[in-house]
């Protein structure tokens, strides 16, 4: 399986696989506490709180990647890291899983829309 990860990535993807191995590793030790275990939202909690570790690593592996997308899809550095920064974790989480530009893409777009609804709908209810 990681062969073919591998021979993905010159194709448009990012390497996002050296991110996972601290992510897993700290979303592991969350599973051994015990009193950490009950409670579900546990390993989000760890995403948040490695918000900037995680932000500034994915920036700086998929910005190439950006970089040479199309004018209407491309994004610089400074776009990338302002728009994963504005993720909640679980979407954030959902980036680090992702190994291709369009999965990135498309969870930043629905990031985005899910950030317009509440907006919406607090501005209707005025």
């Amino acid at each position: 399986m990681g062969s073919r990860a591998a021979r993905a990535l010159p194709g448009g993807g990012c390497d996002v696989l050296p991110l996972l191995a601290p992510l897993l590793v700290a979303l592991a030790a969350l599973l051994v506490v015990p009193s950490l275990q009950a409670e579900p939202t546990a390993p989000l909690f760890v995403v948040e709180q490695q918000r900037s570790a995680l932000v500034t690593r994915l920036a700086k592996q998929c910005s190439d990647a950006f970089a040479v997308l199309p004018s209407d899809r491309r994004r610089t550095h400074e776009q990338l890291s302002s728009a994963l920064w504005a993720l909640r974790a679980d979407r954030r989480f959902a980036v680090t899983l992702a190994g291709e530009v369009e999965a990135i893409e498309t969870v930043l777009v629905e990031g985005r829309q899910n950030a317009r609804k509440p907006r919406a709908a607090a501005q209707g209810a005025r």
